[in-house]
């Protein structure tokens, strides 16, 4: 699970910073740091993520989904 305490180490203060952030490690290559990011999300979170995914456009935003999914 990803905790606020988490997010404060990025000067992050919401969740979706941490999920832009999983696309971005993504469209710079860096799969394995993708998956790990995914793997720290809870389950509630991943749904979330999941769907926050689903209402952006563009190919690495569905391509991570793809990811998401298979981590699920």
């Amino acid at each position: 699970m990803v905790s606020k305490k988490d997010l404060k180490v990025y000067e992050w203060t919401e969740m979706y910073e941490y999920y832009e952030y999983i696309v971005t490690s993504y469209v710079n290559g860096q799969h394995a740091q993708v998956k790990k990011l995914i793997n720290d999300l809870s389950m509630k979170q991943k749904k979330d993520a999941s769907e926050y995914f689903d209402n952006m456009i563009g190919r690495p935003y569905e391509e991570v989904r793809n990811v998401l999914i298979k981590n699920l």
